[in-house]
């Protein structure tokens, strides 16, 4: 199964799940399967979003900003959390000649911010999203779709632990 049918399927087979843990949890199935269509709607609609931009080829580099579109909880590699520096000023910042602008990739602060979680992986996504010809590179633009590229950055990561929400449930049954 691909495309409608398989995510047809995928939030049905939840709904079915989260209604069995709405009546296991003493709460109703309808409450259960409900949440548990959203939930893993709204994962899988992340994901596919995220992998789309996120594999998308670099126009600088040529190479596309992550290979697989999965996002990843730590850094990997060369971080790419801030802006690129020219060839030139990025050999003297590595020959120890120039110290790297704060607001560079090289600088002391954005390698200290990759190492956040899903930071680099973010990252990825956000130089993707800027690299459409639609979204304006200005410094606005990068600085307003930040909190939202990281926000679909970390519901594509949660995709495979949607479950999550059985937790909920059993939580409001203890109450």
């Amino acid at each position: 199964m691909a495309g409608l049918g398989d995510a047809t399927a995928r939030i049905g087979v939840s709904a079915l799940g989260g209604c069995a843990a709405g009546k296991a949890s003493g709460n109703s199935c309808s409450k259960g399967a409900k949440i548990a269509a959203i939930a893993q709607a709204l994962t899988m609609g992340a994901e596919t979003i995220y992998k789309k931009v996120s594999t998308k080829v670099s126009t600088p580099t040529g190479q596309p900003y992550n290979e697989i579109g999965e996002p990843h909880l730590w850094q990997k590699g060369q971080p790419d959390v801030g802006k690129q520096l020219s060839g030139e000023e990025f050999a003297l910042v590595t020959a120890g000649k120039m110290k790297a602008p704060l607001g560079s990739d090289q600088s002391a602060l954005m390698q200290t911010v990759a190492k956040g979680p899903y930071v680099d992986a973010f990252a990825e996504f956000h130089d993707g999203l800027h690299d459409y010809t639609f979204v304006p590179d200005d410094q606005f633009s990068l600085v307003l779709t930040m909190p939202p590229s990281y926000v679909l950055t970390l519901a594509a990561a949660a995709r495979p632990y949607s479950h999550f929400y059985y937790l909920d449930l059993l939580d409001e049954r203890s109450r």
